[in-house]
């Protein structure tokens, strides 16, 4: 995710991370992004205060329709 900084830090991310259930293993599809840059861009609407279409693609998060999946599953 480049030099942006991390809304969810070390120490956030320390705490959340054993707490994510794990990924199917029979899943219909891969594992698009990996799971911090995906908390990063939920806290970033959350925190912004935006819908999942105006998460910005410079930063780097891509489409906000892949994050707003990855909270739905």
């Amino acid at each position: 995710m480049g030099t942006r900084p991390w809304i969810a830090d070390d120490e956030l991310w320390a705490l959340t991370e054993p707490l994510l259930p794990p990924w199917p293993e029979q899943s219909p599809e891969p594992r698009p992004v990996s799971d911090r840059p995906c908390l990063h861009a939920i806290l970033f609407v959350l925190d912004n205060d935006i819908t999942w279409q105006l998460l910005p693609s410079e930063p780097g998060f891509g489409s906000g329709q892949t994050y707003r999946r990855r909270l739905d599953r």
